[in-house]
């Protein structure tokens, strides 16, 4: 979920024959010597909300606790306290046995997924739009020079690598919106 919330997200499944999804945005890798297919799936999607669900459900048996709520807050990354735990609760769990089922998450998943952005970050997914001139939801290399130039009309190789190091986080050569955020949080909080 991090900064904010697309309306995609990437389910990477291991596949022994990889196939091409034509026309869906699929593409096969290759990750750590093993083939596998990444297709984009709309995040209100049931198979993206019952996968959510699923990371969360630790136990499996078709609940999420308020344990496997921290847990699972927790393994995102998301702070939280006692108090963010009880009104998530008492959010999504329609008939107050104090635990989440499937249909209560997943009315409050596609809920918070409706809603319009906070402008902030409404600026924030306009502007990284904008840099990713080819529109395939990453920053890349060339996107950057290009900026770089529009920018600042030249840039050095160590300039372009040092943005680069610092916004890539997850080390894939490219920028994705969640760490264009961070980035984007950690250069305000220079000034």
């Amino acid at each position: 979920m991090g900064c904010g919330s697309s309306n995609s997200t990437e389910i990477t499944e291991p596949e022994s024959e990889p196939q091409r999804a034509q026309g869906s945005g699929g593409q096969v890798t290759e990750s750590k010597g093993r083939v596998v297919a990444t297709r984009t799936v709309d995040i209100l999607s049931p198979e993206a909300i019952i996968a959510v669900f699923a990371e969360f459900d630790v136990n499996g048996d078709g609940f999420i606790s308020v344990q496997e709520l921290k847990l699972g807050l927790s393994k995102m990354n998301i702070a939280y306290n006692d108090e963010v735990i009880y009104q998530l609760i008492r959010k999504m769990d329609a008939d107050g046995d104090g635990q989440i089922s499937i249909r209560e998450f997943a009315v409050f998943w596609v809920e918070i997924h409706s809603l319009p952005p906070p402008p902030e970050l409404a600026k924030l997914q306009a502007l990284f739009r904008a840099m990713d001139t080819d529109g395939n939801g990453y920053i890349t290399m060339d996107e950057l020079k290009t900026l770089l130039l529009r920018a600042n009309g030249s840039y050095t190789d160590k300039e372009l690598f040092a943005i680069m190091r610092l916004a890539d986080t997850d080390g894939d050569g490219r920028i994705d919106f969640d760490e264009f955020c961070r980035l984007m949080v950690r250069l305000g909080s220079r000034k």
